[in-house]
């Protein structure tokens, strides 16, 4: 399995170099996309923020297949002030200067089940733990893994015992349209199927301004879910 704690891309551009870590990961068929570590615009100087004339996030998904190999920026508008901020760039943008060099390391996995990961969070054991979901979407057979950072725990109001990880930014395809999102999954104790919600960026056109937020919501009906974490 991809070791999440310790893959890498470095990244260069016209003499500027940086290296970001890979957070999540979507794989399809032999197609790899590595969504990284998002950041804010910065200036290469003593005063970073400060030099920085353009206000923006970004973020890098790298693209890997046996052929082929791509990197994607994604910025939201540049904040120099409302009447400059209308922006018609695309939500990504592919980067044909930029090199990537994809360090990717691979570690063996314990499989935790249900009661495991739950009994981890019943006992407030510190634990890091991580998720594989495998699903069909749009004829294709795609699979995402990511650490679980944020994952909600309880039983719900029928008594029954939950699980309800929530995790992102993740790379997502569309139709054929590359995005990224959040994940959410309620998942029940020996419930049979597991149905998931994305929340995916989607860019927001306005008179005098251009806004990206997450409101496209795509439902997958079913899908199989491995929890697991690393061995030392």
């Amino acid at each position: 399995m991809i070791d999440l704690q310790n893959s890498f891309i470095y990244y260069e551009v016209n003499g500027s170099k940086w290296r970001s870590k890979i957070e999540s990961l979507l794989k399809s068929d032999s197609d790899n996309f590595y969504l990284t570590t998002h950041c804010r615009s910065e200036e290469m100087s003593l005063f970073p923020f400060s030099d920085m004339p353009r206000k923006f996030d970004v973020q890098f998904i790298t693209f890997e297949s046996s052929s082929e190999s791509k990197n994607f920026i994604f910025r939201t508008s540049s904040l120099g002030g409302i009447k400059n901020n209308v922006d018609g760039r695309e939500d990504f943008q592919v980067c044909n200067d930029l090199e990537a060099k994809i360090k990717v390391q691979f570690r063996e996995i314990e499989n935790l089940n249900f009661d495991k990961v739950y009994s981890f969070l019943k006992n407030k054991i510190n634990e890091n733990l991580y998720i594989e979901i495998s699903f069909i979407l749009d004829n294709k057979n795609l699979t995402i893994v990511s650490n679980l950072n944020y994952l909600n725990y309880g039983k719900d109001k029928n008594g029954n015992i939950f699980l309800q990880p929530i995790f992102g930014r993740i790379p997502f395809v569309l139709l054929e349209e590359l995005k990224f999102g959040y994940l959410a999954i309620h998942i029940l104790k020996d419930s049979e199927k597991n149905n998931f919600e994305v929340i995916l960026n989607q860019k927001i056109l306005h008179s005098s301004f251009a806004i990206s937020d997450f409101n496209k919501i795509i439902k997958v009906d079913d899908s199989k879910i491995k929890f697991f974490r690393y061995l030392s």
